[in-house]
């Protein structure tokens, strides 16, 4: 189960906005063991959705490896490099969102899994 992952996300207000996201639409694909989830980018607006849906890339890891690189306290990168997690399609909005992880934007004030 997705529970680490799940309570990061269920943790994130609504409405989040990234300004290092503006002018970018996508839908990245997590899945997490055996949940699914979409993180849909819409110039700026940023919103989780749980379910699979249409997306051009995709990442998937195991619960506490994805639910530290949503934290942003797992590189996405690194975490790729060593093989805790996978990424797929669309590389320009993989590193987009990448940036947007690092920046902190989606979990300032949130705490470790």
């Amino acid at each position: 189960m997705a529970g680490e992952t799940e309570a990061v996300i269920s943790g994130m207000d609504e409405g989040l906005v990234s300004p290092l996201m503006r002018g970018v639409r996508g839908a990245c694909l997590l899945e997490i063991e055996d949940a699914r989830w979409s993180l849909r980018i819409d110039d700026g607006a940023v919103r989780f959705e749980k379910g699979a849906a249409d997306a051009t890339c995709g990442i998937q890891g195991g619960d506490h490896d994805m639910a530290l690189v949503l934290l942003g306290q797992e590189n996405l990168l690194t975490a790729t490099m060593q093989g805790r997690v996978a990424v797929s399609g669309d590389r320009a909005l993989l590193l987009q969102i990448h940036q947007m992880l690092r920046s902190g934007a989606l979990h300032e004030g949130r705490g470790t899994p």
